[in-house]
């Protein structure tokens, strides 16, 4: 479980640097604490995913993550790496989304 301590120890390195903004323009708190552009950026980064705007609670320990205020664990720091794809959004023709022209009929 070598990527699993190195995502751990990126989310203590996330959760022990200083905020530097003072307008911050998202507003995603982890175990209390405003995450800054840099640091959110690397989160997002172990996570391979995008982390909407919330409070948030990280286990350093297991990766679990949650809510705050509510204890249940939702996922794991990293859980859309380990799925495939990086995270990565299937584009429209493998979601069966893409048309040729003609295939809409706008009358």
């Amino acid at each position: 479980m070598k990527a699993s301590a190195t995502i751990l120890a990126a989310a203590l390195l996330v959760l022990a640097a200083p905020t530097a903004q003072a307008q911050p323009q998202r507003q995603v708190y982890v175990n209390g604490q405003h995450l800054n552009a840099t640091q959110l950026a690397v989160l997002q980064q172990m996570h391979c995913a995008w982390i909407p705007d919330g409070a948030y609670w990280i286990n350093t320990r297991s990766g679990a993550w949650g809510y705050a205020g509510n204890g249940r664990v939702q996922g794991y720091v990293g859980d859309p790496c380990r799925r495939g794809g990086g995270g990565r959004r299937k584009s429209l023709s493998e979601r069966g989304l893409l048309y040729t022209p003609g295939d809409l009929n706008f009358r």
